[in-house]
């Protein structure tokens, strides 16, 4: 075999526009049900309304090209990427203090890595890779509205320039128990890069945030038997500079002032452990289930507000419930009737990182029963059958006048709802 013959050259070129529009209405109930009793509210004395509407126009250009070698159990390459957003928003804008905002936004990465694959007599194999990664942010921003007087002023512009240098990579061990079963072993890190936040009324404090990097650990166990399948997987990881998302009110007693924004806590933990498998019961039958546990801490961190210094973390994060599972039937074959009977539940978990209120656990069922023939199958289908109200998000600040005090709202999940599927394979 000639040295042309083992390696592999690729290269992988991509680029692509896109034009978005993003509208909202801001609809917290109308004026009529404000204006009423016990709320009493005057739009003319408080100097904003609760309906309101904006549009972003937003256009993207995005081009990549990756070069890739490969050869054996050995793959090296370098990557880059290009990207350009342009906004263009108006209407009601940062709590009604801007009518238009203008962006201009520059992300670029070039990255290089390696990764090689080492066998170790007939049952051993030796994984490792690395990345390293240079990004480059560049942002423009700026917004204007109208005073008290009715003249244009223009908002603070946001303008920075920052750039990081990011290094992951993973190590992995596997040994071969028997030919259907295996252990593995891994050590990686990896990365999330850091950003700007935009919003013109942040303090210079919160207005960048960095990278955060994970280390993570796992052992497992994986069997692909003919009537089971199983996988198994203890995990553990420390993340530092760890990314929240923070709600924050800007202006007492204006709720439209209600935004979030990117900011780092000091370090994280969380350690867990996954299960899944499925079983065959005959050639008709199968009965699959997954349980995950999950264990979560966010050290202490501060950050600026508009009330001054505010301290969160000491406590789990935020949409990371103690333990989520699943357990399914099914039956058929592949021609002729199948059904599918599935439940799911998950514990109670925090809303937010940025307040203590925590959902309620929940079960949900799923279900649905259909015939497949040929190419062809239809389908009739039910969610949430028992028709559960369970809470997936909080937010919780001052909406309702006159005194404007914080509380919490959610939003719902999907209730019961049905339908009919048909499909066609060719």
């Amino acid at each position: 075999m000639t040295l042309a013959e083992r390696i592999t050259l690729t290269s992988v070129t991509a680029y692509s526009e896109t034009d978005l529009v993003h509208s909202y209405d801001g609809d917290w109930a109308n004026e009529e049900f404000w204006g009423a009793e016990p709320f009493n509210f005057n739009p003319l004395t408080e100097g904003w309304k609760y309906e309101f509407f904006d549009r972003n126009d937003r256009h993207r250009a995005t081009v990549t090209q990756e070069f890739r070698v490969v050869s054996g159990g050995w793959v090296a390459g370098v990557y880059g990427k290009a990207m350009n957003e342009k906004n263009d928003a108006t209407g009601y804008l940062y709590g009604g203090d801007a009518t238009e905002m203008t962006s201009d936004y520059d992300f670029s990465v070039t990255a290089g890595y390696g990764q090689f694959q080492l066998p170790i007599g007939d049952r051993m194999v030796v994984k490792g890779n690395i990345r390293v990664e240079t990004n480059a942010i560049r942002y423009d921003g700026t917004a204007g509205g109208y005073d008290d007087r009715y003249q244009f002023v223009t908002l603070g512009p946001v303008n920075y320039e920052i750039d990081h240098i990011l290094v992951g990579g993973k190590g992995a061990v596997q040994f071969l128990l028997t030919p259907t079963s295996r252990l593995f072993a891994t050590l990686a890190r990896g990365y999330k890069a850091g950003g700007v936040n935009q919003h013109p009324y942040l303090t210079e404090t919160n207005r960048l945030y960095d990278p955060e990097y994970i280390l993570n650990a796992e052992v497992g166990y994986r069997l692909a038997g003919e009537s089971l399948t199983l996988s198994s997987v203890l995990f553990a990881a420390r993340r530092t500079g760890q990314q929240v998302s923070i709600s924050s009110q800007q202006l007492e007693g204006d709720p439209n002032s209600f935004f979030y924004y990117t900011a780092n806590a000091t370090t994280g933990t969380l350690a867990g452990a996954e299960l899944d498998g499925k079983l065959l019961l005959g050639e008709s039958y199968s009965l699959s289930a997954s349980l995950g546990l999950l264990s979560t801490y966010i050290d202490p961190f501060t950050f600026e507000s508009s009330g001054g210094n505010i301290t969160l973390g000491s406590r789990g994060a935020a949409h990371a419930p103690s333990y989520s599972y699943t357990l399914a039937f099914d039956t058929g074959r592949p021609f002729g009737l199948f059904t599918h009977l599935e439940i799911i539940g998950k514990d109670e978990f925090y809303y937010s990182d940025s307040h203590d209120n925590v959902s309620g656990a929940y079960q949900l069922m799923n279900a649905h029963v259909g015939y497949r023939r040929g190419p062809w199958s239809v389908k009739m289908w039910e969610r949430n059958i028992l028709d559960v109200r369970y809470a997936v998000r909080g937010f919780y600040f001052g909406l309702e006048p006159p005194d404007y005090k914080d509380k919490l709202y959610v939003s719902w999940g999907d209730p019961r709802h049905y339908g009919l599927m048909v499909e066609f394979s060719f």
